[in-house]
């Protein structure tokens, strides 16, 4: 079960991705992005990257391409999708290639 609810978890953050990269067009507002950051504050609460531990923070802060919002619902999804892509813990999921 918590693979299940992994895959969840990453399938969310892609497609809230997804969404957010077609507010790069500027006659776009996502509808959807501010639905899911409406209640960050209980959802994560507070600021998550003060809640994770040191090592991993330090591991996640080093993202000198893109840094993360500890308020966010969508960062903290895409935390979690990062790691499970770049971890050595792949497990069977049908959009990643196999080579």
């Amino acid at each position: 079960m918590p693979e299940r609810r992994l895959l969840f978890l990453i399938d969310t953050s892609d497609r809230f991705e997804k969404e957010k990269d077609s507010e790069k067009d500027p006659k776009y507002k996502s509808p959807h992005i501010p639905i899911l950051e409406r209640n960050a504050k209980n959802i994560v609460k507070g600021d998550w990257l003060k809640r994770i531990d040191h090592a991993f923070h330090e591991e996640v802060m080093g993202n000198k391409r893109r840094g993360y919002d500890g308020e966010k619902v969508l960062d903290l999804l895409r935390v979690i999708r990062n790691k499970v892509y770049n971890s050595l813990l792949f497990i069977s999921y049908p959009y990643m290639d196999k080579d």
